[in-house]
């Protein structure tokens, strides 16, 4: 079913400032505060997805818009569809925002969770009963983060069957491909701000001038690579492109860069290089 632009572009109006609380407070929130704003922007989108009968996936397409230069979708909120996909299944796990606070108050990261949450929905591995309070008391725990990841990791492979292994998934490089694409109109969006202070504003510019050397080196064969870390504070979106570099940093030949260059341009690789770089310096930023 085909909707409208002025209830598409509305539907935007609410759901950003949802969006700008979660994203631009993160680092201040506890965990399961971050949850209860997408539990709430999650309801408002359900509620347009029943009342308009349109498909998920269809409208978060609508709403995120296409790559930068698209010219068919004219609203562009740069709220990935996977965000807003994981906003409504959150609203679908907790029947009421309290439950929330109630079941996860001493939740120490939001990915802990996040890596959960085909126990919580997915009917094939749903936990219930004591399995499911097994694992609340398990993300409420002292455990740090790691030691959490670690353990969760094991029950995914358990329950779950299927092993994350990094090399395998990027056989076909479509998670990576949607990862770049993300992060890149990110950046872009920054970068359309014309405004330098605005657009740095809890950037990590150390960060980003590393993966800005270590984008640009993807461009080529035989570009030297720079080691770096992902700082703790980094936003969801931040983390996985720096986890995708990573892989190419640790890798000791050009096979896997060149068949991700078949299906993201080198020009555009560069692009991004040019635009990450320029966020940590105003000359190169107003420039641009």
């Amino acid at each position: 079913m085909l909707v409208n632009n002025v209830k598409i572009s509305n539907l935007i109006n609410k759901i950003t400032p949802y969006y700008n609380s979660y994203a631009l407070n993160k680092r201040d929130l506890q965990p399961f505060q971050s949850i209860e704003i997408m539990w709430e922007m999650g309801g408002v989108l359900l509620d347009f997805i029943d009342k308009e009968n349109i498909k998920p996936h269809a409208l978060y397409r609508l709403i995120y818009g296409k790559s930068e230069g698209s010219t068919n979708i004219g609203q562009k909120s740069y709220i990935t569809r996977e965000f807003q996909g994981r906003c409504v299944r959150i609203h679908k796990i907790f029947n009421v925002k309290k439950d929330i606070q109630s079941q996860l108050h001493s939740l120490k990261s939001f990915t802990s969770f996040r890596e959960c949450m085909p126990f919580f929905d997915n009917p094939k591995y749903m936990f219930k009963g004591k399995d499911r309070q097994d694992l609340l008391d398990l993300l409420n725990s002292e455990k740090t983060s790691t030691e959490l990841l670690v353990l969760i990791r094991k029950l995914q492979f358990k329950k779950i069957g299927i092993k994350n292994d990094r090399k395998q998934r990027l056989n076909d490089f479509e998670n990576e491909k949607q990862v770049f694409i993300d992060f890149y109109n990110y950046c872009y969006s920054l970068i359309k701000l014309k405004n330098f202070k605005e657009a740095s504003k809890g950037i990590d510019k150390k960060y980003y001038e590393l993966i800005s050397k270590n984008t640009s080196a993807l461009c080529k064969d035989g570009y030297k690579f720079y080691q770096f870390d992902i700082p703790s504070a980094s936003s969801e979106l931040e983390q996985k492109y720096g986890e995708l570099i990573s892989y190419f940093v640790s890798k000791n030949t050009n096979k896997e860069v060149r068949r991700f260059r078949k299906i993201i341009p080198p020009e555009r690789i560069s692009r991004l290089a040019e635009m990450l770089y320029s966020l940590t310096n105003s000359s190169s930023y107003n420039m641009l």
